[in-house]
């Protein structure tokens, strides 16, 4: 019998054996699929899942040239942020479709958010997205994950080894980014993430998910299983449920398209690793390309990126 961590289902369910490929151990661990939420998790949590997190591991093994990039920000980079967060004009918009400026402005500006916002980002790695941020003028920004190796303190840009409980204050933005799969207790992480905010602020959870094409299709070789570091897989209906229990509502879900993940599942169905050159036709990677945008607007996509506020108090 095996008991759903996310909604205490419990059942005599089949287990799904998957193998450790991202470091090319080929460890077997065994995972199952709960049929009350869907929700995809690791039968038993490795005691020590440190190893599984070596420096090498590519969240904390950036490249150095990109880290010396975002150094220090940018005049030019801050000016231009400036002028489309804190600016109305007909072509703003215009702006923003194009490549002139990176994701994360445009989601920044989509949440009425500012560089003097204050940001955290909850297993932020080596923190390159905050140092990018950091590049284009943003001022209070704060990351932290236990497997940082080197500390940073810059005026406005703080980067902690630890965990989300050692941190204090009240944050306007909380990014959850590829993180909450990671998370041997998820609610408990985002009881402790809603302490940090104020009735203003925003969650966004970036995150695989099990009610995916990517899923049914490669099963076991799916990248978005990445055993044994992801301990839960969720599905929009489960984590939306665990949000709601620890007081958040969903404001909005983004899908974002599965193609590079099935490019990788299709390498580790054959047995190779996961990255590297691309084996696959132009016309194929045309065809998922394709394919991806339709499952996103059909909401059947690999990955999706969920907005989430406060409750209102009752």
């Amino acid at each position: 019998m095996k008991t759903c961590r996310i909604c205490a289902y419990r059942a005599d369910l089949p287990e799904i054996i998957a193998r450790e490929v991202l470091l090319g151990t080929q460890e077997e661990f065994s995972y199952f699929e709960c049929l009350r939420c869907g929700t995809v998790q690791i039968c038993r949590i490795p005691e020590d899942l440190s190893r599984y997190y070596p420096p090498q591991y590519y969240s904390l093994a950036p490249p150095r040239e990109l880290l010396e990039r975002y150094a220090r920000p940018s005049p030019v980079k801050s000016w231009l942020a400036s002028l489309v967060l804190h600016k109305s004009f007909p072509a703003k918009s215009l702006l923003f479709r194009g490549r002139l400026f990176p994701q994360f402005l445009r989601e920044v500006s989509k949440l009425g958010l500012r560089q003097d916002s204050a940001i955290l980002d909850v297993g932020c790695g080596e923190g390159l997205l905050l140092r990018r941020m950091y590049s284009w003028g943003f001022s209070r920004l704060t990351g932290t994950d236990p497997f940082l190796a080197t500390p940073v303190q810059l005026p406005g840009l703080t980067l902690k080894k630890g965990t989300l409980e050692e941190l204090q204050g009240s944050f306007d933005l909380v990014t959850l980014h590829h993180v909450i799969e990671h998370v041997g207790d998820p609610r408990k992480l985002l009881g402790t993430a809603r302490k940090l905010l104020h009735e203003s602020s925003w969650l966004l959870i970036t995150t695989p998910l099990a009610d995916s094409y990517g899923w049914r299709k490669y099963r076991a070789n799916w990248l978005g299983l990445d055993p044994p570091r992801h301990l839960h897989v969720f599905t929009v209906r489960s984590i939306t449920a665990l949000a709601q229990e620890a007081g958040y509502r969903l404001v909005e879900v983004v899908y974002d398209p599965g193609e590079l993940l099935w490019e990788a599942s299709f390498r580790i169905s054959l047995g190779e690793r996961p990255f590297g050159p691309s084996q696959s036709s132009w016309a194929r990677q045309r065809a998922w390309k394709r394919w991806g945008q339709k499952l996103a607007l059909l909401g059947d996509a690999d990955v999706a990126t969920l907005y989430f506020r406060l409750k209102a108090k009752e």
